[in-house]
């Protein structure tokens, strides 16, 4: 029986995650190696996200030109669908917003809120 007691629930780890986790994980970050690009993005993950970051209509990334739903709305082209491939499924999406994150430093992520389509009733 007092065993039982000393096992850690889900519930013990949520409240660590929620409430010391990113304490913690900021602690770590005088430990990482940064002499390789793989410590660099650990450090600048690690460091959070800055409070400012970029909401935008449109981006060139790698040759690809994505825009929102509004830009293109009033265009005779349109250019603000996406396909994602994961886990064997296909997902076919318009593109309504692009925010650009920034982890302190020189790390970027690229964000696309989308409308996603139930391929299962089409």
């Amino acid at each position: 029986m007092s065993n039982l007691q000393n096992l850690v629930t889900d519930t013990d780890e949520s409240k660590w995650i929620i409430n010391e986790y990113g304490e913690w994980l900021q602690n770590q970050v005088h430990c990482i190696d940064t002499s390789l690009e793989d410590g660099k993005l650990r450090k600048a993950l690690a460091g959070g996200l800055s409070c400012y970051g970029r909401r935008m209509k449109g981006l060139m990334i790698n040759g690809y030109k994505f825009q929102t739903i509004d830009r293109v709305c009033r265009l005779k082209t349109q250019n603000s669908g996406v396909m994602v491939e994961a886990d064997g499924e296909t997902y076919y999406g318009k593109v309504k917003d692009i925010f650009e994150l920034n982890y302190y430093g020189d790390f970027r992520v690229i964000l696309f809120r989308c409308d996603w389509v139930d391929i299962r009733k089409v």
